[in-house]
């Protein structure tokens, strides 16, 4: 009876001593899990500041882009203009030169 109370206490404190170290590893990754979740949640949030500050670069670019358009298509209507005027003068000027000579 005796050593079957020592083989029970034997295998109570393998149990115990397995529990007491399976309880650590638990409470060391429950600890790296919250290390973990903390830093996704930065990361996260770090991520939609960058998408945010991404679609404003985006707007505002698109903004200059139709800006620059607008201006390229003004002179280009003002050198149009510039040509048919010249083009006016010049005509208009030979049209003359033609009536006017015998």
């Amino acid at each position: 009876m005796k050593a079957k109370a020592e083989t029970l206490e034997g295998v109570q404190q393998k149990y115990n001593s397995k529990k007491a170290k399976y309880k650590k590893q638990i409470d060391e990754l429950e600890s790296e899990n919250q290390v973990f979740s903390r830093e996704l949640r930065h990361l996260k949030t770090e991520l939609n500041e960058t998408k945010t500050l991404n679609e404003k670069l985006t707007n505002e670019m698109e903004n200059h882009i139709k800006s620059i358009k607008n201006e390229w298509e003004k002179k280009c209507q003002e050198i149009e203009l510039g040509s048919q005027k010249a083009m006016v003068i010049f005509f208009s000027s030979l049209s003359v030169k033609i009536s006017s000579s015998p």
